[in-house]
C-alpha cells in the first residue's frame, strides 16, 4: 500500500545557529509534534525515519522505535498500520528524534533529520495526509543530557536523563531541511525486515542490597577524539587523538595524592608520574596528562584524582580566574584523520604510524621541560585552549559502578524487596516487591553512610529497554547497570569497554521512564545516589515498577529439538535463546558489547535461524547490506 503513495513530507529539524557559527551536532535530541483532528478513520498508514534514531508516540502511546540500520545511499523508513492508535476527534503525533553526531558501527550519521508521513484513508475521496513540514512544532529535548561519552566505539552516546528538565520544552516551528527525496539520504525505500518486539520481561529474584561508599574522587572523562577533530563524524581506529589536559595543583600543605588514568601519561613538574600515591610539597605544581593511547577503541580518556586532600585546589595555568581550572593542549599538526570505514591495514597504516610516533616523541620531550607554571606558559601557552568544563569533559556515570565498594548490608533499609515477611508470631508470608506486576512497591530509605545499591537477577540473559516507575524527591541519581555474570564468590564480570547502563535524575514526585537504548545483561545493579532524608519525602524512594521491555526480532519457533540426553536438549535451548538475542534488524555478533552486523557471524546465524525460526527476511537483509558495502569497499566489508 505505502509503496504506491507519493511522498509529500519534508525532512525537518530544529533551527540551528547561523551558518557562520560552528554547529555542534553531537548527541542532539528534539521533540517534534503535530496536533490534528480526524473523523472516524478506516485506514491509517504511517512512514517514518530519522538520522539517527526516533521514538514514535500517537496519543501518548509508544508505537515504535527506529529506524533500522541502512547505508545513507540506500536509506530506509519504517511502515506501520496505525489505525488502532487513532481516535475520533483530536489526535497528536509526537516523536523524540536523536542525532548521534558521531559514527557508530550501525549507522553513518550525515546530519540531523526527521521524516514522517501519515496517510489517512488513502485511495478514497476523503484521503488526508499529515506530514512533517514547517507547521510542525519542535523543541530541544534538554532532559536528555548531551554531554556524555559514547557507550563504546561501536555505539552511540550514553544515556543520561534529567527528569527535572523534561517539561522545559520551548516549541517553535520546525525548520524544513529539504523534500523527502532531495536530501543526502538516497534511495528511500521501506524497511525490509520485521519490526522489533516489545515484550515485558520481569525480574526473577532479588539478590540483596548494600550500602556502597560515596567516593569523593575527582573523575575527568575527556572526549579526546572530538576535541582533536571538532565537527568530524568518525567511528573507527583511523583517527589520531592527539592532545592533553593541564592544570596547576595548588597545595596549602604537603600531601599524598593518588592518581588513576586510562589512555593518559601523567607528568608533574617535568617528571613522569610512575606510581601512586605521590608526595608533593606545599605550593604550585603543574600537572600534565597527555593522551598516549592515540588510536584504539577508547575515544574518551579518563583521569581520576582519588579522594583529593582538602588542602588541594586547582588553577587554570593560562587564566587564574577561569571557571574551568583545566585547559586543553592541542596538537593540530598531528590531527590525522584517515578513512575510518576502512580496515586499519588497508594501505594507509604507515602514514598513521608515522604520525603516532612523531606525536609521542614530542609530548615526552615537552612534558620534561614544563617544570613550573611559568614554563607551561612559555612552552605550551600557544597550544593551550581555555574552554568551559562542559566542553572539555563529559559525564561518565560508569566509573562509579566500576569502582563500587560495598561497605555494609542495607537490607534493613529496604521495605518489601523480596523474601519472607515475619512478625512477632513468626512467618506470615513473602514480599515479592518488584518481581511481579502488581500493586506492591519497594521503598528504599537513605543511609548516612553511603549510597544504596539493589541487585536483581533477570533469570537469564535478555535484551531490551529499562522501564521503571518511582516516587522520589528531586535530584536523586538512579544508576542502572547490567552485567552478564557474577561468579560464585561474588566477583562481578564488569563490561569493561562498554558503558552498559544509564543514569536517571529524578524530578519531584512521580517519575516514569522507558530508556531509549537497547541493553543486554542478566544482573541489574540499581544504585541510588544523592539520596538524603531531607525534603518532603522523608520516607525514602518508592519504586513501583522495574522491568525490561524485551526487544528482539519477532521469532516464530518453527523448529524444535529434544532427545534422551537432557544435556543436549538444554544446549539446543541455550543456543536458540542466544540466537534470538542476536537478532535485531540484522543478525548481530552479540547482544551486549557491539550489537554489530559482522558478515561472517551473520552467515552462520542465518544457517541456524532457517530451521529454528524460519527467519528468511533477516538473512536476506544482511546479505543485501553486505552487498551494498561494495559501493564503498573494493570487496564486501567484514562488518557493515
Amino acid at each position: 500500500m505505502t509503496e504506491e503513495l507519493l511522498w509529500t513530507a519534508q525532512w525537518i529539524w530544529k533551527t540551528q545557529p547561523s551558518e557562520s557559527a560552528e554547529v555542534d551536532v553531537y548527541n542532539r535530541s528534539i521533540v517534534a509534534r503535530k496536533d490534528f483532528h480526524s473523523d472516524q478513520v478506516g485506514e491509517a498508514w504511517l512512514r517514518v525515519t530519522a538520522d539517527s534514531a526516533y521514538r514514535l508516540f500517537i496519543n501518548d502511546v509508544w508505537v515504535n522505535d527506529g529506524p533500522c540500520r541502512a547505508w545513507p545511499e540506500h536509506y530506509q523508513y519504517d511502515v506501520m498500520d496505525v489505525t488502532s492508535y487513532l481516535r475520533p476527534g483530536a489526535n497528536e503525533i509526537r516523536v523524540v528524534a536523536k542525532h548521534w553526531g558521531t559514527g557508530t558501527f550501525h549507522q553513518v550519521p550525515i546530519q540531523p533529520g526527521l521524516l514522517l508521513q501519515l496517510d489517512l484513508d488513502p485511495g478514497t475521496d476523503h484521503a488526508r495526509v499529515i506530514a512533517t513540514d514547517g507547521t510542525w512544532s519542535v523543541a530541544e529535548a534538554t532532559a536528555w543530557q548531551r554531554n556524555t561519552p559514547k557507550v563504546s566505539i561501536q555505539m552511540e552516546p550514553q544515556e543520561l536523563y534529567d527528569a527535572r528538565l523534561e517539561d522545559d520544552l520551548h516549541f517553535e516551528p520546525a525548520t524544513v531541511l529539504c523534500e523527502a527525496t532531495a536530501g543526502p539520504w538516497k534511495d528511500l525505500h521501506p524497511r525490509d525486515v520485521a519490526l522489533l518486539t516489545k515484550e515485558p520481561f520481569h525480574l526473577r529474584a532479588f539478590l540483596g542490597a548494600s550500602v556502597v561508599r560515596r567516593r569523593k574522587d575527582l573523575t575527568l572523562c575527556v572526549p579526546a577524539a572530538r576535541l582533536a577533530h571538532p565537527g568530524l563524524i568518525e567511528a573507527n581506529h583511523n583517527v589520531l587523538q592527539a592532545g592533553g589536559i593541564a592544570t596547576v595543583l595548588v597545595l596549602a600543605e604537603p600531601a599524598h595524592i593518588a592518581f588513576a588514568s586510562e589512555g593518559f601519561a601523567l607528568a608533574i613538574d617535568g617528571s613522569q608520574v610512575q606510581g601512586s600515591p605521590i608526595d608533593l610539597e606545599a605550593g604550585e605544581h603543574v600537572l600534565l596528562a597527555f593522551v598516549v593511547e592515540v588510536v584504539g577503541h577508547r575515544k574518551e580518556k579518563v583521569l581520576r584524582i582519588i579522594e583529593p586532600p582538602e588542602s588541594l585546589n586547582l588553577r587554570n595555568p593560562m587564566q587564574a580566574d577561569h571557571a574551568n581550572p583545566w585547559c586543553w593542549i592541542a596538537f593540530p599538526e598531528f590531527d590525522y584523520a584517515g578513512d575510518d570505514l576502512r580496515w586499519p591495514y588497508q594501505g594507509h597504516v604507515q602514514a598513521l604510524e608515522d604520525q603516532i610516533q612523531g606525536y609521542l616523541t614530542e609530548v615526552e620531550e615537552l612534558a620534561s621541560r614544563v617544570t613550573d607554571p611559568a614554563a607551561f606558559v612559555a612552552i605550551l601557552g600557544d597550544r593551550a585552549r581555555c574552554m568551559p568544563a562542559e566542553t572539555l569533559f563529559v559525564t561518565d556515570t560508569h566509573v562509579a559502578f566500576l569502582n563500587r565498594e560495598a561497605i555494609s548490608p542495607a537490607d534493613a533499609l529496604i521495605a518489601n524487596a523480596a523474601g519472607p515477611i515475619e512478625n512477632a508470631t513468626g512467618l506470615i508470608g513473602n514480599a515479592t516487591g518488584l518481581l511481579y506486576d502488581h500493586a506492591q512497591a519497594t521503598t528504599i530509605h537513605p543511609s548516612p553512610e553511603g549510597d544504596i545499591e539493589l541487585v536483581y537477577d533477570l533469570g537469564e540473559q535478555t535484551i531490551g529497554y529499562y522501564d521503571f516507575e518511582l516516587i522520589a524527591p528531586a535530584g536523586v541519581a538512579v544508576d542502572i547497570y547490567s552485567v552478564e555474570y557474577i561468579n560464585p564468590s561474588g566477583q562481578i564480570q564488569h563490561t569493561y569497554g562498554n558503558r552498559n547502563g544509564l543514569r536517571y535524575i529524578t524530578r519531584q514526585g512521580l517519575n516514569r521512564f522507558v530508556s531509549m537504548k537497547r541493553r543486554s545483561g542478566r544482573y541489574l545493579f540499581v544504585t541510588l545516589r544523592n539520596q538524603t532524608s531531607d525534603g518532603p519525602l522523608l520516607s525514602g524512594i518508592t519504586i513501583r515498577r522495574l522491568r525490561l521491555i524485551e526487544s528482539t526480532y519477532p521469532v516464530n519457533a518453527v523448529g524444535s529439538f529434544r532427545c534422551s540426553d537432557e544435556r543436549l536438549t538444554r544446549i539446543w535451548e541455550i543456543a536458540a535463546r542466544t540466537l534470538k538475542l542476536c537478532m535485531e534488524d540484522t543478525f548481530t555478533d552479540c547482544p551486549l558489547y557491539e550489537q554489530t552486523l559482522w558478515v561472517g557471524d551473520a552467515r552462520n546465524e542465518s544457517v541456524f535461524a532457517y530451521p529454528v525460526f524460519g527467519a528468511t527476511d533477516i538473512a536476506r537483509r544482511c546479505a543485501r547490506l553486505a552487498a551494498q558495502s561494495l559501493g564503498r569497499y573494493p570487496i564486501i566489508g567484514s562488518q557493515v
